[in-house]
């Protein structure tokens, strides 16, 4: 890689500018899921950094794929908020309300404090972390609204929107993770689920965190009615399972709509 670097650098002027500029467009055809990045310099760059820079003041720069940390709190917490679905799961079926809405509301806090860890502590943040924290919200989400259906509490067109949505966004997920692989090695299974090879960064829409927000809102009405029957919270519930199913709708259209245009953050 040092050689091919140094034959760059070596070439002549008009050369290395028609080479550049042919990269530059094979660089805008692939978007961002190219592994080579091609940055113009100036002069005063060139001073900075000799080694990285030619004559004419252009720098060529290799990106190497890199492996990233996923030990992180955040992470961690999304790992238990995924571990914490089963149990609450459980106890719903088993109608220890009082229990699945502690469990529910700890989910929840842990939702809470991995986003304000990862925004306030640069070096706890990671491409993986972006997967891990919508994956966790959706099994928590789709597990529950499971539950609460086949138990009546709640219609069951509320679930069955919630799951399709996701099994559409797992399938784009899917498609994305093998566009945007390294081109460098030999593909495997193995690459494929390494989650220290992580090679996009998700960024919810507004419309996907307010619909996550009422879902959430939706699951915790619902167990606080079960848990205290006496609040009279169930004139409510017809309203904000139709309201989240909208959203719902509204942002797998999005979703769509954006795999479509291959719009890879």
């Amino acid at each position: 890689m040092s050689g091919l670097y140094s034959h760059f650098l070596h070439l002549p002027s008009s050369t290395l500018r028609a080479s550049i500029s042919k990269f530059e467009q094979l660089c805008l055809r692939s978007a961002r899921k190219s592994c080579f990045v091609v940055v113009r310099g100036t002069k005063s760059d060139a001073q900075k950094n000799p080694k990285n820079a030619s004559n004419n003041g252009v720098t060529v720069k290799l990106k190497v794929w890199q492996r990233e940390n996923v030990f992180t709190i955040p992470n961690c917490l999304g790992v238990m908020r995924i571990g914490l679905t089963p149990i609450i799961v459980a106890a719903l079926l088993q109608s220890n309300n009082s229990t699945a809405l502690a469990l529910f509301v700890l989910a929840g806090l842990s939702d809470l404090a991995d986003g304000l860890i990862a925004r306030a502590f640069p070096s706890q943040r990671s491409n993986f972390g972006s997967i891990l924290d919508p994956l966790a919200d959706k099994l928590l989400v789709g597990f529950v609204f499971v539950s609460l259906c086949a138990m009546s509490h709640l219609p069951l067109y509320i679930a069955a929107v919630t799951i399709l949505k996701d099994l559409m966004l797992l399938v784009g997920a899917c498609r994305v993770r093998l566009k945007t692989l390294p081109k460098d090695t030999v593909f495997s299974w193995a690459k494929f689920f390494d989650p220290t090879l992580s090679t996009v960064n998700v960024n919810p829409t507004l419309t996907g965190k307010v619909n996550t927000v009422l879902q959430l809102s939706l699951i915790s009405c619902t167990m606080c009615c079960l848990v205290w029957p006496q609040m009279g919270c169930e004139q409510m519930l017809p309203y904000v399972t139709g309201f989240t199913a909208a959203t719902t709708c509204v942002t797998a259209v999005q979703y769509l709509l954006s795999m479509y245009r291959d719009d890879i953050a």
